[in-house]
Parts: C-alpha cells; sequence; structure tokens
C-alpha cells in the first residue's frame, strides 16, 4: 500500500491546516511572548493569534494536535515502501546511458510528486546521493522522452 505525505489535515469547526509558507514563517519570528508559541498553530490554520486564541480550549488542543501530525518526520517524508521500486541511482561520475537516464528521471519526476513542496532539493542532496543538477538533467530526459512517444 502506497501512503503519499501528508500535506493537510481538516478540523471540524476550524478548517484545514497546511503547512506553513515563507511569508508566515518570517511573521511568526516578530511575534513575541506567548505568541511565539501559538503562532504557527494560528498561521497554519490560516489564522492570526487573536483569532487563535478566541477559539475553544479543546478547538485549540485540536488544530495543535493537527499541526504535530502535519509536521512530524513521518508525514513529510512517504515510508519507504511508498518510495518508486527499481535500479539504484547511479554514484557520482559514475557514466549513465540515456535509457537509463529517462527511466532514473520518471522514477525522480514520481518522487517529487510525493513530496510536499520544497523537500525534493533536500531530499535529493541527502537520501538520493546525486547532485540536484544531475536529477534536473535526468528528469529533463525523461520529460523529453514522455513528449517525443506523445508526438
Amino acid at each position: 500500500m502506497s501512503m503519499a505525505p501528508v500535506t493537510e489535515i481538516d478540523v471540524e469547526g476550524v478548517g484545514t491546516i497546511r503547512h506553513l509558507n515563507m511569508w508566515q514563517i518570517g511573521a511568526m519570528r516578530k511575534c513575541k511572548g506567548s505568541n511565539r508559541y501559538i503562532a504557527p498553530f494560528a498561521f497554519a490554520a490560516g489564522m492570526t493569534v487573536r483569532q487563535f486564541k478566541r477559539l475553544s480550549p479543546e478547538l485549540q488542543e485540536a488544530v495543535r494536535q493537527a499541526y504535530h501530525r502535519l509536521t512530524s518526520p513521518a508525514a513529510m517524508v512517504p515510508e519507504r515502501e511508498a518510495r518508486p521500486t527499481g535500479p539504484r541511482l547511479p554514484r557520482k561520475g559514475e557514466h549513465v546511458s540515456e535509457e537509463r537516464q529517462i527511466e532514473i528521471g520518471r522514477r525522480l519526476i514520481e518522487m517529487k510528486k510525493q513530496l510536499p513542496r520544497g523537500h525534493f532539493g533536500p531530499w535529493i542532496e541527502k537520501e538520493s546521493g546525486i547532485s540536484y543538477n544531475a536529477a534536473q538533467r535526468f528528469m529533463r530526459a525523461a520529460k523529453e522522452a514522455d513528449e517525443r512517444s506523445a508526438a
């Protein structure tokens, strides 16, 4: 069973909890005191800190739990079983045939779809063992091959 990463969680009575964007992270850093603790939960729910404070304690706790589930490492990256299977990725400096580049590119495109926005680059650098430029080259080769076969 393939399990895609969690990108949003609905909380009844509040709305949808999503990952923070860069603007929200910047705004959160400007918060002072207890508001700094509350800000990630409020912003993830699409609220201001003041609106979040007006929620009942039960709803605040539901938002906190949803936010923690959303940002837990288990929710960020698909499990090993969910990752595409196939031949290993090439080592640095290893020659890769055009056919294999296309195959690897397709696998990388699938992985990019599974990961939350902004997590593919770090995944490439940490997990794959290939450079980001090589990954882009492989994905471009796959897209061009798919376009040629569709025409």
